[in-house]
């Protein structure tokens, strides 16, 4: 009989640490971080019970339910501490996110294409399309998930592409040429159509993910050069917000030339088409160069920026400000060379 009576509280004792070690009790007024499941969360009991609270967590789902449905009275906040990264200048960086936040909000702005050069005058010059908007949810378990990207470059009024994407994707704006039509811009997925020109002048440039750059009115008049796209890569997923299209070039010789499409300006998912480069009519003017491709995981939105620029300022998509920022076209030439497009943007927002 003794040594039963042994054994029976030695099997007693284990089985309470067992339990308690899949389980917290929280005493009223009290607060007590917890990380079950790779999820961490602030408990607070304030409940008007006055009684301690005993908090399950041998299974994820318990656990799950538990915070995500907490009693009356009780709290169970993020142990994430929230912020958001930001940057808005052309070329690459990185972003780890913190320790403990389990999701997070990318946003992202491709770059906008230059506005052509109007030799002629009048302000009649064709505008650089808009970058494009791509946003998208992340979840990162239990943080410490590090995102890497390159924000596009805005194209140039001399008809040179932004630069644009990360090693071993090329992502640039298009250039304008003189003597030739534009060139397209770089990626591996087709975006918008170049638009055409008539007489001596030459056509824009198709948008890949890049845009299209515009096209040349003469041998000597050139358009705006495609804006890059911005990219941000992590684990093995990719976002890309394209560029938009440099605007077509005018000459002393009139005809009207083409504005540079936007940037994926058709909002579906999985993969967003970008807006085709408008024509350039008939004369010697240049086309308009193609918008840029959006894409990203399954699940990502996107928007065109549409024809956003420094000279008629627009609000572009994503809510965070109007041109002249990030993501712009730039202004039609008056005169002389069109503006440039601005850089493409990023922000990170957690939880």
């Amino acid at each position: 009989m003794f040594k039963f009576f042994i054994l029976s509280v030695f099997f007693y004792i284990r089985t309470t640490v067992v339990l308690a070690a899949a389980s917290y009790q929280l005493n009223n007024g009290d607060s007590q971080t917890i990380t079950e499941h790779s999820v961490c969360r602030v408990v607070t009991n304030s409940s008007a019970t006055g009684l301690a609270l005993f908090i399950p967590t041998t299974t994820a789902g318990e656990w799950l339910s538990f915070y995500t449905t907490p009693p009356t009275g009780v709290t169970a906040n993020s142990c994430c501490t929230s912020g958001t990264h930001t940057s808005s200048t052309a070329g690459s960086g990185t972003f780890t996110i913190p320790a403990m936040c389990s999701t997070a909000t990318i946003k992202v702005w491709g770059a906008g294409g230059a506005g052509g050069s109007d030799i002629a005058g009048g302000g009649t010059a064709a505008p650089g399309g808009g970058g494009g908007y791509v946003t998208y949810t992340i979840t990162t378990g239990a943080g410490n998930l590090t995102l890497n990207y390159i924000l596009g470059a805005g194209g140039l009024a001399n008809g040179t592409g932004g630069a644009g994407g990360t090693a071993g994707i090329t992502e640039n704006g298009g250039t304008s040429n003189t003597g030739a039509a534009a060139s397209a811009g770089n990626g591996s997925l087709t975006g918008g159509a170049a638009g055409t020109a008539g007489g001596t002048s030459y056509s824009g440039g198709a948008g890949k993910d890049g845009g299209g750059g515009g096209g040349a009115s003469t041998a000597t008049y050139i358009g705006g050069g495609g804006g890059g796209a911005s990219i941000v890569t992590w684990g093995g997923n990719t976002i890309i917000a394209g560029g938009g299209g440099g605007g077509g070039a005018r000459s002393a010789n009139g005809g009207t030339n083409g504005a540079g499409g936007s940037a994926c300006a058709t909002a579906t998912t999985p993969f967003v088409q970008s807006m085709v480069g408008t024509d350039g009519a008939s004369g010697k003017s240049g086309g308009g160069g193609g918008g840029g491709n959006c894409s990203g995981p399954v699940g990502f939105t996107a928007n065109g920026a549409g024809n956003g620029t420094l000279a008629t300022p627009n609000v572009i998509p994503g809510g965070y400000t109007a041109c002249p920022n990030s993501g712009c076209g730039g202004a039609a030439g008056n005169g002389g060379a069109g503006g440039a497009g601005t850089a493409g943007r990023i922000e990170i927002s957690y939880p």
